[in-house]
């Protein structure tokens, strides 16, 4: 099961997988593709899949362009590494409405994507992902706005010092047998 975003063909109108960029470098106006453990500094990318990946390093990675959606994606390779943003790494959405997605949980993982750090940014986040998969969140976020939870699982997860919790904000959580979302603390 791959996760993709998807993009509107300019010529047929039809939807399509959008080119990637592989790794960091390709600009604020593309969607980069990581399939490999990397450690960066400050970086500024449209959006942000990652496959089976861990970004670490310090500073911050700014997702979107400060207005309308910005996509971070969680996508768990088919050995079943772990894809996360780990070293407390600071993922900055700005304005813009975060949406971080997640595939299913495969191998011995419990999730399919966890945050080791924080997001920022005002315009809320939307948390989604396959009813077997789920995100994890290691810290209190830094972000404001309304959170989303709709689909699947947000685990809070962590030590004392940093467990796991939304931003600052109303947090809607949308209900369904298989296709709601949760919380589990």
């Amino acid at each position: 099961n791959e996760l993709h975003l998807l993009t509107i063909d300019e010529d047929t109108g039809k939807f399509k997988v959008p080119d990637y960029v592989a790794g960091l470098d390709g600009g604020s106006d593309k969607i980069a593709y990581i399939e490999d453990d990397i450690a960066v500094s400050d970086k500024h990318v449209g959006a942000l899949v990652l496959k089976g990946a861990y970004v670490g390093g310090s500073g911050k990675l700014t997702i979107g362009n400060d207005k309308g959606n910005a996509y971070l994606v969680f996508d768990a390779d088919s050995n079943g590494s772990a894809t996360q943003i780990t070293g407390g790494k600071n993922v900055y959405f700005g304005a813009a409405r975060g949406y971080v997605l997640s595939g299913a949980a495969v191998g011995n993982n419990s999730t399919g994507g966890s945050i080791n750090g924080y997001i920022n940014g005002s315009g809320g986040v939307v948390f989604c992902s396959q009813y077997n998969g789920g995100i994890a969140l290691y810290r209190k976020q830094k972000y404001t706005g309304d959170t989303r939870v709709l689909g699947g699982v947000v685990l809070m997860t962590g030590t004392d010092s940093y467990k796991g919790d939304f931003g600052n904000g109303k947090v809607y959580v949308v209900g369904g047998e298989y296709t709601g979302g949760s919380v589990r603390f």
